[in-house]
């Protein structure tokens, strides 16, 4: 049969599961708040870049698109950057890339409703022989349509940026590692007070149940820890305890040596009166 554990590790094991569970939970919810915040961020990033280029963007007497040799954002000229732009004139079926997209065919987004912004997380297409090496499997994408009206030319265009998201990762799982440090550090800080504590706040319990058993055995006539238990001082019932344990040595003494064989039923009714839950029930040894 299991041995039931003891109010001390009761306690215990009970703290640290609900501290435990707790942080979880709340770094959890750090987690996803930090991840959205700089998810949100990035995207605000990859926005601005569409505006540069809606900046840039011209159109010539045909209606063809014309862009500068060179932009603002130096990431869309160094080739494999990481930062990869497309401009797609739907009525010309032209589009116009980046430098930094040389020798790749990222997933750019090529249709999409007039007037909207679309932000997503976009995966890359199967390489093909050669294609794509060095290049994210996974993209944070920006989508803008609009209608571009230059000199009377009027075209629908498409405005696509991609961010390889590999950095994304890398600054959400360098983040991961310090929270979650912080968090088992203090939470290992916090379980040790709380044992602590519990400790201390248990240790008069522990003494009382000392005494009481030292008092069953004969081996003291009275309680002299002078403790407190709900408002109740332990030394006022001493006088009741060693009237009881004078009607316990005269049972003994006709036991002829038999040992402790009766328990002093009314001893224990008197303390189960006046003492906290905590001592019961109290077993009772049966002479038989």
């Amino acid at each position: 049969m299991k041995t039931p554990l003891s109010i001390r590790a009761r306690l215990v094991w009970g703290a640290a599961v609900v501290l435990l569970a707790f942080l979880a939970v709340a770094g959890w919810a750090v987690q996803q708040a930090y991840a959205d915040s700089v998810r949100a961020q990035r995207f605000a990033r990859l926005q601005s870049t569409i505006y540069l280029l809606m900046a840039g963007a011209e159109l010539n007497t045909t209606g063809a698109l014309v862009m500068p040799a060179t932009l603002a954002e130096p990431r869309l000229s160094l080739p494999a950057s990481g930062l990869y732009a497309n401009i797609a004139n739907v009525d010309k079926s032209e589009e116009w890339q980046s430098s930094s997209t040389l020798g790749l065919n990222p997933p750019f987004q090529r249709s999409q409703a007039p007037g909207q912004w679309h932000f997503d997380t976009v995966a890359a297409p199967p390489a093909k022989s050669g294609e794509n090496r060095g290049m994210s499997s996974e993209f944070l994408a920006a989508t803008y349509a609009v209608k571009w009206s230059v000199n009377d030319q009027v075209a629908p265009l498409v405005f696509s940026v991609l961010e390889d998201k590999s950095e994304f990762d890398r600054e959400l799982r360098a983040f991961e590692r310090t929270l979650w440090s912080w968090l088992g550090g203090a939470g290992l800080l916090l379980l040790l007070t709380q044992t602590l504590l519990l400790r201390w706040g248990l240790a008069p319990l522990g003494q009382m149940a000392r005494e009481i058993q030292r008092i069953e055995k004969g081996e003291k006539a009275k309680v002299e820890q002078a403790s407190h238990f709900q408002g109740h001082p332990v030394g006022s019932h001493q006088p009741r305890v060693r009237r009881h344990d004078v009607r316990l040595a005269g049972e003994r003494r006709h036991s002829h040596g038999n040992g402790l064989v009766v328990a002093h039923a009314a001893l224990h009714e008197d303390l189960l009166a006046h003492l906290p839950e905590a001592f019961h029930p109290v077993h009772i040894v049966d002479a038989n």
